[in-house]
């Protein structure tokens, strides 16, 4: 991978069952995309590990400083504890953004389904706005309108933090 000019590694993994034997099982799979400088994706990693764990996701992200995957500008993660680690572990000097689809499906665990769509609107003002001085606004206006019906959704964004903003 030493000719992959990667700026930003999108970091995930997911559940994959598969039949051993007689039973199901759920094995995590971890998922590694970048995304070029000319803005072309490319699958980095696809391995399939016991667990979500920070020495799991070390383990990928060593791989792939090893295998020549030269130290991206940003990863783009979800709110996995290990992972942020292993990252930070493997390129601290890099930026983290979060996930913001993830974020979002974390507010909504937070909010009767009736209000979805106006969270989400609400959400999307944050993390689509122009610049930071916007977002930060939106952020201040989400914050006052859902505290009061829904304060899990303001304290789900909040554990977002900075990170929202990248």
């Amino acid at each position: 991978l030493s000719g992959e000019d990667v700026a930003i590694v999108f970091l995930d993994g997911f559940n994959l069952k598969i039949r051993m034997g007689r039973k199901v099982n759920s094995i995590p799979v971890l998922v590694a995309i970048g995304v070029r400088t000319d803005g072309a994706k490319v699958l980095l990693a696809l391995e399939i590990r016991a667990s979500e764990s920070e020495a799991a996701w070390s383990a990928v992200t060593n791989d792939l400083c090893d295998r020549g995957v030269k130290a991206p500008v940003m990863a783009v993660i979800d709110g996995n504890k290990g992972l942020r680690k292993a990252v930070k572990n493997t390129w601290p000097w890099i930026d983290v953004q979060r996930c913001a689809k993830h974020k979002l499906e974390n507010l909504y665990t937070h909010a009767p389904k009736r209000l979805y769509d106006g969270i989400k609107a609400d959400y999307h003002e944050i993390v689509y706005a122009e610049n930071e001085a916007k977002a930060r606004a939106a952020w201040k206006r989400f914050e006052k309108k859902w505290s009061g019906d829904c304060p899990g959704v303001v304290k789900s964004l909040g554990e977002g933090g900075d990170e929202l903003l990248t």
